[in-house]
């Protein structure tokens, strides 16, 4: 844009003269983290004292790895029915997804034994990941020397800072050519599903000696994650962080309800306005727009989600990410939503796209 300003003389008396000067913008600084956490939101669909012969019955006949003859002790044996919805989650995250029938998942494969309700198929999800839960959970700040150890830790689902630099153009437009990236994380944490690592002999009081699965694999990201995108008409730009839980996990989630797992992201856009003004808004799965301390769209998240903003403390020079004012989106109440995002018999899910194209 052009300015004025005056040149002073020795002599006295000045002059004005016209000059050029760039305006350029430094986007806010945002971190965001989603994490699984225990939730309650289903603890009232798990199988009353009535269910759990029925409940229990369908998991043992839908297991192949239960000799015949150890079935009903393993039915009638004193386990949690937590126990038994861990252990077909465990079965079914080791099977070949070739092998794995569809779901959702109501009576044992064998010869259709027991019965599984559409309510305890979330209550079995929800005791999956309230027993793989990230640990600890995200606090209210975090000093911004502290953010490489927290990505090392890797307590989280999905952990996405970015900012950017970029000058105007004399319409007022982000001039791409200019665009400088400040910063950019984009990590995806591993998949936890601590059912995989039920002991070898917990269930040998029955005659079944289950064996040690192991470590569950990586948990897969987006082809589209830490993508940095412009809009066509030079006034939005953003960084995108996905992913989604590894192959064990999408296994079973297709043996139990019969589709594939969701994706997860998070965008964070900044916008120039008509004035020049920038704003920055995040989008967040499964359909959150978050900004300036409120949702401006969507009802649903899924991770207990924490969005944060670099603050610095004039007095000492220090810089923090401080938990937004309404930047904590609880998970409690989102997992059946999240899982019905996915239309039933979807195999396998596209990538979500960034929302700037």
């Amino acid at each position: 844009m052009k300015g004025t300003a005056p040149i002073s003389f020795a002599g006295g008396g000045s002059v004005p003269i016209e000059f050029e000067q760039e305006i350029g913008w430094r986007t806010e600084d945002y971190l965001v983290i989603g994490q699984i956490v225990a939730t309650n939101a289903h603890d009232g669909d798990a199988p009353s004292l009535l269910e759990s012969i029925p409940f229990r019955a369908a998991i043992t006949h839908d297991i192949a790895l239960i000799p015949p003859g150890t079935r009903d002790a393993l039915i009638a044996a004193p386990f949690t029915n937590a126990m038994f919805a861990m252990v077909e989650a465990a079965f079914w995250a080791i099977t070949p997804h070739t092998l794995t029938p569809q779901g959702p998942f109501s009576s044992g494969i064998i010869v259709g034994i027991g019965t599984v309700t559409e309510p305890h198929r979330y209550w079995m999800v929800q005791t999956g990941l309230n027993g793989s839960v990230d640990s600890p959970t995200a606090p209210t700040q975090i000093a911004d020397t502290a953010l490489p150890g927290t990505v090392t830790a890797e307590q989280y689902r999905i952990l996405h800072q970015y900012q950017v630099k970029f000058t105007l153009t004399a319409e007022g437009k982000i001039d791409k050519p200019a665009i400088k990236t400040v910063s950019n994380v984009a990590a995806v944490g591993p998949t936890k599903i601590n059912a995989l690592t039920i002991p070898a002999g917990t269930f040998s009081s029955v005659g079944w000696d289950n064996p040690v699965l192991g470590p569950a694999p990586a948990s897969e990201k987006s082809p589209h994650n830490k993508k940095t995108q412009t809009s066509e008409d030079l006034t939005q730009h953003s960084g995108f962080a996905s992913g989604r839980v590894g192959a064990d996990g999408q296994n079973v989630n297709w043996r139990i309800f019969g589709q594939d797992v969701p994706w997860i992201f998070s965008e964070i856009v900044c916008q120039v306005n008509p004035d020049r003004s920038v704003e920055s808004r995040i989008y967040t799965s499964v359909d959150i727009a978050w900004q300036d301390g409120e949702i401006v769209e969507g009802i649903h998240n899924f991770n207990n989600l924490n969005i944060y903003k670099a603050t610095l403390t004039s007095e000492t020079g220090v810089v923090n990410y401080v938990r937004q004012p309404d930047g904590l989106l609880e998970m409690n109440n989102q997992v059946k939503p999240f899982i019905e995002s996915v239309p039933p018999g979807t195999w396998p899910t596209p990538p979500i796209e960034p929302f700037v194209q």
